[in-house]
Parts: structure tokens; sequence; C-alpha cells
């Protein structure tokens, strides 16, 4: 249990959707002035060092005086109308090594304006041609930074903007194709009237807040009809309501809280209404974000789960404990660890369709409490994220499940936190859609041995042993040569001296089975299993790979990143590889796409860690740069390896989605 005091107030929000406002709640009409966020329709960097390449899919935007690099950003404000009084560009500055700099770039305007971030490079890039607007000093890694640019820009115009510098310590911000983190310009507009979208309109506004006239609850508002987005750009939604409840004070309404709490003693529950009525068609991606609070505690090894609530009409300003809504579905996504003062974020597009309001909750059995801000905080309010389209299709795809660090000696006890490999492997044996398992290494506790593999192994993991793919782990070498795990498997191993070997699923994918006991068997440049890796590679007509072995290349678990597997990386990322999975850390964790150097590109690798087949669970350590989710639950990965895509589950135990997406091939 935390004891935590919330600040008390009340906020009206603003949504602006695809570049349509509405008025402020509790208004006849608008106010004087209005903030609004809108992000960049078109952003990219140029590189002296490659004059001819194109940076624009890039999810970093990097300025440096040697290569010397430029930024280039385009904001529509095509559909805004009014003056606007005052305009900010705000950039977040990379979470990864060296994104920081003394110096963050000079700050002007350019007059051309129809640039495309598609084939925009250093040969043909826009002259810098407007005035000086300021410098950013030094700026700082994770951080947001502004500066003031009122006098470029101009309501009803399309706005250009440029970053260079001088300075050979260059400077990374995060992209538009980052997400969440994207530049953003924060204009204060005033006399506003509503927005009419412009007929190609791409700028994703964001939805911001605006002071309440009271400090009391209002009624939630009834929608403004708005067109729907073209598909592509995304939509920020905040909540028109949210509220925590307390089994401590069941009586009492928190509605007007700047926090939402969750925990497990006392049990509070928070509860998130976003309204999509004024969108239609399908969704593509929906992220649900929550900022957690800049206080003491407010972070948490477990920041709750999060599931769909079948009451959309409770009212934040009665709800209590004691009237709570109990219409909860199953778990649709899970906050792992969370960090005081970040941002969060997990997926729950299955959750989400167009058209109507929706309602998520919030609870956890951790009695160590996760505390995010609430709409009533204002900037850090929650934020629903939907991107309209088309998902990437995985139809008629193949379904593979992956876990690693599995089975106790027969003589372990099973607990609730140990030796739970019958009730994992359950979930593998009772999913008839499965058709490949990978088993990712420390298959049998505690050293490997025959007898254990042909006993408490087959009861449980063996039950699939015909469909099942193993990569060889540290655990199972304390048998010498790995006997017991070689005997068991067969041919299906691969040969015993190397551990190596690859195979193909469905009609686009490619999958590589690789040994990274690097003591036993090279992994090194030039080694035999790194030749092979890159022959393998080379020789395969696949689309898209994925590759599998024990060690994982980043990890922010107890044991670490592990070096030694980096060759791995480097030939995977030459062909493009989409996916690595891994175990050996007993956890949960997911890494966004980043390349060998470990900056985050969206040209990278995914890497998945799965050790949670049922041995135990072990704490993280300090947490590595583009770590996306993590979390200590027992479950497997399932993948659905489709044409040219993929998608992914986190299944615990009890049939619960902690994680999912999608992503399509390089």
């Amino acid at each position: 249990m935390k004891v935590k005091r919330s600040a008390l107030g009340v906020i009206i929000s603003l949504v602006v959707l695809a570049g349509l406002l509405s008025l402020p709640r509790g208004s006849e009409k608008a106010s004087a002035a209005t903030t609004l966020t809108l992000v960049p329709v078109a952003d990219t960097y140029v590189s002296a060092a490659a004059p001819s390449t194109v940076y624009g899919s890039s999810n970093r935007l990097v300025v440096d005086g040697s290569p010397v690099s430029r930024v280039f950003i385009r904001f529509d404000l095509t559909a805004v109308t009014g003056t606007v009084q005052s305009a900010r560009l705000r950039l977040h500055v990379a979470n990864v090594f060296n994104a920081q700099s003394p110096a963050g770039g000079s700050v002007a305007s350019t007059t051309s304006t129809a640039w495309s971030e598609a084939s925009t490079s250093w040969n043909n890039q826009p002259a810098i041609d407007g005035p000086l607007l300021g410098a950013l000093g030094a700026v700082s890694r994770n951080t947001w930074v502004e500066i003031d640019v009122t006098q470029a820009v101009d309501a009803g115009a399309i706005v250009s903007l440029a970053l260079s510098s001088t300075n050979s310590n260059g400077a990374y911000y995060d992209s538009r194709q980052s997400g969440a983190l994207a530049p953003q310009l924060i204009l204060s507009v005033d006399e506003p009237t509503t927005v009419t979208p412009p007929p190609t309109a791409t700028a994703t506004p964001t939805a911001t807040a605006t002071p309440s006239p009271s400090p009391t609850a209002t009624p939630t508002p009834s929608p403004t009809a708005t067109p729907s987005p073209a598909p592509g750009p995304s939509t920020v939604l905040s909540p028109v309501a949210d509220a925590h409840v307390d089994s401590g004070a069941p009586s009492t309404a928190y509605g007007t809280s700047t926090q939402l709490i969750v925990d497990g003693s006392p049990v509070r529950e928070a509860y998130l209404r976003f309204d999509l009525t004024s969108l239609s068609g399908p969704v593509k991606d929906a992220r649900l974000r929550l900022h957690v609070s800049n206080t003491a505690s407010a972070g948490t090894p477990w920041g709750g789960t999060v599931a769909l609530v079948s009451n959309v009409t409770w009212d934040e300003a009665t709800l209590t404990y004691a009237n709570r809504p109990t219409g909860w579905g199953t778990t649709a996504a899970a906050f792992g660890v969370v960090a005081v003062n970040t941002w969060v974020e997990v997926n729950v597009t299955a959750a989400v369709t167009t058209g109507a309001p929706v309602t998520f909750g919030v609870r956890s059995a951790n009695t160590d409490g996760a505390y995010y801000d609430s709409r009533e905080s204002g900037a850090n309010a929650p934020q629903l994220i939907v991107t309209l389209g088309t998902p990437a299709s995985v139809d008629n795809g193949v379904v593979v499940a992956a876990v690693g660090d599995m089975v106790c000696a027969p003589s372990g006890s099973v607990t609730s936190t140990t030796c739970r490999q019958l009730q994992v492997s359950n979930i593998v044996a009772n999913d008839p859609a499965v058709q490949v398992f990978l088993a990712l290494g420390d298959l049998q506790y505690e050293n490997g041995e025959l007898a254990y593999f042909q006993s408490a192994y087959e009861a449980s993991y063996g039950r699939f042993k015909a469909k099942t793919k193993p990569a060889v782990g540290n655990h199972e070498y304390n048998m010498p040569g790995a006997a017991g795990y070689y005997d068991y498997f067969g041919a299906a191993a691969g040969d015993p001296a190397k551990g190596y070997y690859s195979f193909d699923v469905g009609a686009t994918w490619h999958v590589v089975a690789l040994n990274s006991n690097c003591s036993v068997v090279s992994c090194a440049a030039g080694s035999a299993q790194e030749q092979w890796l890159r022959n393998d590679l080379a020789a395969t007509s696949r689309a898209c790979v994925l590759a599998f072995w024990h060690h994982p290349r980043f990890s922010s678990g107890s044991h670490g990143s592990n070096t030694a597997v980096a060759p791995f990386w480097n030939a995977l990322q030459a062909r493009g590889a989409e996916l690595v999975l891994v175990g050996h850390d007993h956890d949960y964790e997911r890494f966004a796409p980043q390349l060998p150097s470990g900056i985050a590109d969206a040209a990278g690798i995914t890497e998945f860690i799965v050790g949670t087949g049922g041995k135990s669970l072990s704490a993280f350590g300090t947490t590595k740069a583009n770590s996306a989710l993590r979390f200590g639950s027992f479950g497997v990965l399932r993948l659905t390896l489709g044409d040219g895509a993929y998608a992914w589950q986190f299944v615990d135990e009890a049939g619960g989605i902690l994680d999912s997406g999608t992503g399509s091939c390089h």
C-alpha cells in the first residue's frame, strides 16, 4: 500500500480531432485564447555524409555540425483561423545514447513548403532562407525542449522550419514516425472559429486542455460531429471522463482528482472513457497512453492490467467504489514496470471500435500501487491515440508460440511464483491453432539431464514435442555437450556440435535457430556459426526473417545485455530481419525496433525476451534504452506470421492478453 496526497482540480478538455475544434465544455462561446497542439505533416533530416540518402522514414531527426546534418519540419495550419498569439516548437530529445548535446541547434523558417519527406536528401534540400528564430541551448536525453517561433507562424498557412548546428556534438530528436514523442507546434489562438479541415489534411492535432471556469465537475458534453480523418493520420483523444475508486473509502468520489490511482491494497481501480462517435472506419492501431505522476512512489513494478468495461454512461462526478461498473472484459493489455514522471503506453487496438464511446478500466493486484495523471492534470492527461486504416494483414498466417526458461526438476514444488511449467504449457497445449513452438533455451532445470527431460519436460512441454523447434540454453550445457538436450530432441535440435539450423514457415517467413552459448560454439564475427548465418540469410528468398536463441542482445533484466551475440544482430540487420526472440532473463520485455548500435530505428530489429515459461520470475535491473514494455508474468508469446506481416500477443496463464501489436516486414 502507498499513502499519497492528490492535488484537486478540475479542467475542461478541448479535443482536437483531425484539425477540427469543438467548444470548451461549459462554454457558450469560444474563449479569448485557445491552445492547439499540432504534429508535423512531414519531417526529415539530411546529412552531408550521405548526400543522396533519404531519411524521411526514420524515427529520428539529427542535427549536427560534423558531418553536417539538418532537420526540416512542416506543419499545416490551413485549417486554423483566428490570430496566432504565440507559437512554440516543441521537440523530444531521444532516449538513446549520445542524444544529448551542449547545443541543440538553431531554428529558422524556410519559404519552401512543398518538399517531401519521402524524397528530400542533402542534394535537394530546401534552402534555409527565412529569419533566424532562436537557438536551443544544451539539451538532455529523454526530455522535452521548446523554443518560441511565433514570428514565423500564421493561421491559415503552411509553416516550414529548419534546424541546423555548427556544434560537432549533434542532437538526436524523435520524429513524427516515433509516434507519441513526435514534434509539436503549440499554438495560442484568439477568436477561434470552427475549423474546416483542409482538403488533404494530414496534420494530427493532439488533445489539449484549457482551464475550467469553475472548480466543480460538469456533465460530459454531447459529442460534436466531425468528419473522420483519412486513413493513416493519428487522432489523439483526451478522456471525456476519468476517475478512480477506492475500497478504503467506498462512498467517496474522486472525479476531480488530478491523479488516477491503481492499487491492490486498498483496492483502487481507474476508469477512463473516450468518445469515438465522431470517428468511422477500421482501426489500424490504438494505444492507451498514461503519464506516471511526478510524485514520490508513483512508480511500481506492475502498472496494472487494462480491460474494456461495458458501462459507458458512468459520471466521474458521482463514481465511487460502491457504485463502480463491474462489467470488466478480458484483459486487453498490461502496464509492466512504470517509472516516476514518464509516459507509458499499451496497445489496445483489438478493444477499440469507431462510432461509439469506450470505457477502459485499469486495476492491479500488486500492493505497490501506480499513480497516473488524470485529465484534470492538464498537459499530462491520458490519451487514446487512434490510427485509422486497414491493419497489417495476417490472414491465413501461421501461429507460432514461443517461450524459454521453463521446467523445474521433477522434485520442484509448484507455487504461485515457481515451477509453473504445467500451467504455462497448457496455454499452448490448449490452443489448436499453434503449428510451431519455439523453445528459447533453458528448457529443463537445473542441468538438462535426459532423465529430467523424459519426465518433467515430457509431462508439460513434451506434449507438443512434435511441433517444437528448440534453441539450446546455458543450463543444458551443465551436462557435457548438452547431451541430455540433444538426445531428447534428436534431429530437431540440429547438429549437436553446432546447435544452429534454419527452416521456413508459411509463405514468406524464414526462421533461424542460433546457439548463443558463445564459449562453447563461437558467435564471433568470422566464426563458423556467424559465416553460416550470413550464407543462410543470403540463400533464402523469403521476405521476412525471424531468429531465436537464448541470450538477449539487449535486456533490462537481471542478466542484462549480452554483447557476445552482437555479430548475430549485425548479420540479421544487414539482411533486414524483423524479429529476434530470446530468453535467459526470467521476465517479459519487448524492445522497439533498433539497430546494432542500440539506436532506435523503424528499420531495425524488434527483440522479445520471453523467459516466462514457468521456472521462476526475476526482477529488472537498469532500464535499457528502447525498452517498450516489460513485466514479470508467466505466459507465452503467440505470433501470427502472415504474408509480409505479423501480429503478436503475450498470453498469461489466465488467458489474458498483456501485450499485443502488429507489424510489417521490412
